[in-house]
């Protein structure tokens, strides 16, 4: 009888010795699963970060972009202020500067041509 019951506790002890090397098992597996998704949450904002610095940036350019005559001009301060090429601005937000040609300004990037009063931007005085 002793040794039925014996044998009986060593099934029982054997039985939840597995059931927690199991639920172990699974308690691992699910933690390694959660590192994978703060990783990927991590990557996540950091280039949510990354995009709302860049959309500051040009919020902030923006903020010093106005309507000059016949092109955009950018605030450069002490009440001066740079011709930029409208096309380059609204194409593609850049802030790109006009060239003095001397009887008009041109963009370097995408050569649009201005006839614009030189005296007017500081970038296009002689």
């Amino acid at each position: 009888m002793w040794g039925q019951i014996n044998t009986a506790v060593d099934a029982v002890k054997n039985g939840l010795d597995a059931q927690i090397a199991l639920a172990t098992a699974e308690q691992k597996e699910q933690l390694a699963d959660a590192k994978i998704a703060l990783a990927d949450i991590k990557i996540a904002i950091a280039k949510l970060k990354e995009e709302n610095a860049a959309l500051k940036k040009r919020n902030d350019l923006a903020n010093k972009i106005t309507s000059s005559s016949k092109c955009y001009s950018m605030d450069i301060g002490n009440g001066q202020k740079r011709a930029i090429c409208t096309k380059c601005w609204e194409d593609d937000g850049k802030a790109i500067s006009l060239n003095n040609l001397g009887n008009g300004a041109e963009c370097p990037k995408c050569k649009n041509w201005y006839e614009i009063d030189e005296n007017q931007f500081e970038n296009l005085k002689d």
